[in-house]
């Protein structure tokens, strides 16, 4: 049997691209839709004030890949110089019934209070009293802040505040840890979400602002015509009283679902904070042939030194893998013919992965991709 070693490659190229979850997510210079997303999250991390920032394109052209690279702390990092880098949480929208809770609970289950409090208390320059009075107008939601930050550490940041957030939390609890009320509305989700932002992003000094990236973003118009004000409630409160928060929404679009259906969801009130609109698009075959030649250049043992540079495809193979996936064709269905081709070849014991060999075994590539 064959092995990726054979191929001069160290790796499946096309596995980072596939992980719904990945700490290894690379840079491939096709996107300018990626391009731009840097260029805002930079300039955004300086700007004081809240925006949302659309995505939008045919499923499996990007969108999520790119909400993937630009969440790691190693690639903020590197844009950021060393410099504060903004705090990132990456989540779909849910489809759950009553949204706006679902939503609270999944941004909640993605925080470690304990790092966050560590990291505030790891710089002299944050002030914990005055970020609270500044995070709110609301007394209780100030109050609360301040008991989270200041009177809480380790096993109760870690389990009873958390199961006080998840509605969870025995009342008997709920006095030993110095809260007086429960948060039992989408109003006191959104006040919460809004004065924890607000304080860890106070003076920038510790985050800049708060990336937060939906992903999936047309489940919001599959909920009910009922619960469509309650989402919208969420996006303008939330935008209109965080001081830096970025909401990147990342919106598949369809034959049959385009951005009019996003806009009778959302209405003016919410589409008016929308500040750049990016399309995820790749139309020409010139494109797909870069992002594998610049996959496999990645997963290079040494460098490539054959006369071929997508070895071990040839082109006349990749020409007609575009050819045959035609209007089905997006970055998804690419990289899964490719890597199912590169598996099917390595079982196969094939030294090159021409086109006799490709039409031996087309539809099965070309199957999966449907």
């Amino acid at each position: 049997m064959q092995s990726l070693e054979k191929y001069n490659l160290s790796v499946d190229p096309f596995m980072e691209t596939l992980k719904t979850k990945s700490s290894n997510t690379i840079w491939l210079d096709i996107f300018d839709a990626q391009k731009r997303i840097e260029n805002i999250i930079i300039r955004y991390a300086s700007y004081n004030g809240s925006n949302i920032i659309l995505n939008y394109g045919q499923y499996g052209n990007g969108k999520s890949y790119t909400a993937k690279y630009f969440c790691s702390d190693n690639v903020l990092r590197q844009m950021f110089d060393n410099k504060p880098i903004p705090f990132v949480l990456f989540l779909p929208f849910p489809q759950n019934q009553e949204p706006i809770k679902h939503l609270f609970y999944q941004i909640i289950d993605l925080l470690d209070f304990v790092e966050i409090k560590n990291n505030l208390q790891n710089n002299s320059n944050f002030d914990f009293c005055e970020a609270a009075k500044m995070c709110s107008e609301n007394p209780f939601f100030q109050d609360l802040i301040i008991t989270i930050f200041t009177k809480m550490d380790g096993e109760v940041l870690k389990k009873e505040l958390k199961l006080y957030l998840y509605n969870n939390l025995d009342l008997s609890d709920l006095n030993k840890i110095g809260i007086i009320r429960y948060l039992i509305s989408d109003s006191d989700y959104i006040n919460f979400l809004i004065a924890f932002f607000n304080f860890i992003t106070y003076k920038k000094t510790v985050y800049p602002c708060v990336n937060l990236w939906l992903d999936d973003a047309e489940s919001m118009w599959h909920h009910t015509i009922i619960e469509w004000p309650n989402i919208r409630s969420f996006f303008q409160k939330i935008v209109d009283n965080s001081f830096n928060l970025h909401i990147f929404l990342n919106y598949n679009t369809s034959l049959h679902n385009d951005l009019k259906e996003l806009g009778d969801c959302l209405e003016t009130s919410v589409t008016a904070l929308i500040h750049q609109k990016i399309e995820f698009n790749i139309n020409d075959s010139n494109s797909y042939k870069q992002f594998l030649f610049e996959l496999l250049n990645k997963s290079r043992i040494t460098l490539n030194d054959s006369a071929n540079k997508f070895f071990p495809f040839t082109e006349e193979v990749i020409n007609n893998v575009i050819c045959d996936l035609a209007k089905n064709i997006s970055l998804r269905r690419f990289s899964e013919s490719f890597s199912t081709l590169l598996e099917s070849a390595i079982f196969d014991n094939i030294s090159i992965i021409d086109n006799d060999y490709y039409q031996r075994i087309k539809n099965e590539i070309i199957g999966c991709s449907l």
